[in-house]
């Protein structure tokens, strides 16, 4: 009980100061994750980021920019919809994600893909109003305030022009989320910042369609759905979570000090509390929308 009291003293604190994990911060770990994000994430749910590409039905000759392109699964699907003569931009902080998806796009011999290494609050200077067709951003709206983000892309594109959103909802991956509190509740003393991340994810496809309204766009479609990732013991969990971008960020919350102390507790919990039939089954859940830029 004590713990538990120290550990949410500490979030309102954090909360008051502003000790959040910092932005520089999930780069470098991108950065790192890039060599194994395809094979641990990518090969499992980009086929829900090639859906949103489908369902946005781009015109041949489209200008097109991807926020947050990562690996460039979205890219490489958008520039095979647009054709030759279409143009798309994906646009990341992380060089060694960027490198990833610039390698994948000289495989398929895409000649209408550049990749650019900013910011994505900052990357819409850089397009005048009404110049884009459309502009999609896959798993990153959380990271920054995401209608603000909608807003900036919504004065970006022409009338007629769509933008395209996919994200985890704030339930997703459950008992990933649920065992990493029950940690930094056990052992408030290694607990250093707060990953802010939850607070700005869409609780389903409804704020989806908010975002697009708070940016006088009209909704053209929403969905939700779910990928089931099963593991037979919580290191393969935490091996799973180390490898993807639901770990980024999160090395600085809790002391790294105290790493293989929080590793081993995370195991042992999350076995005691999800384990069933010799199995853990995490549910990676996401919504998704469309919306247009009425003519």
């Amino acid at each position: 009980m004590i713990n538990e009291l120290y550990f949410y003293g500490k979030i309102i604190a954090f909360l008051l100061k502003g000790n959040v994990v910092r932005p520089e911060i999930i780069q470098r770990d991108y950065d790192k994750l890039s060599r194994t994000y395809d094979d641990y994430f990518s090969r499992y749910v980009g086929k829900y980021s090639r859906e949103l590409v489908r369902r946005l039905e781009l015109a041949p000759g489209s200008k097109v920019v991807d926020l947050a392109c990562g690996t460039g699964t979205l890219s490489l699907a958008i520039a095979e919809s647009v054709g030759e003569k279409g143009k798309v931009t994906g646009v990341d902080r992380s060089q060694g994600m960027l490198a990833v998806a610039e390698k994948k796009c000289r495989a398929r011999g895409f000649s209408n893909t550049t990749f650019v290494e900013a910011d994505i609050r900052d990357v819409f200077t850089g397009f005048e109003d009404n110049s884009l067709d459309a502009v999609t951003c896959g798993w990153a709206i959380g990271y920054v305030n995401p209608q603000d983000l909608v807003s900036a892309a919504a004065r970006k594109i022409r009338n007629g022009g769509k933008i395209g959103l996919i994200e985890n909802v704030r339930d997703t991956l459950a008992p990933i989320r649920k065992t990493a509190v029950k940690v930094a509740q056990e052992l408030p003393r290694h607990f250093n910042q707060l990953m802010d991340l939850h607070f700005r994810l869409p609780k389903d496809s409804g704020d989806i369609k908010s975002l697009f309204m708070g940016a006088d766009l009209q909704v053209l479609d929403s969905w939700e759905g779910d990928e089931k990732f099963e593991f037979r013991s919580g290191e393969e969990v935490l091996n799973w979570v180390l490898h993807t971008g639901a770990s980024a960020g999160f090395d600085t919350v809790m002391d790294r000090a105290a790493k293989k102390e929080c590793d081993e507790l995370f195991v042992r919990l999350i076995e005691k509390d999800f384990l069933r039939d010799g199995r853990i089954v995490v549910t990676h859940k996401f919504a998704a929308g469309i919306a247009q830029k009425e003519e």
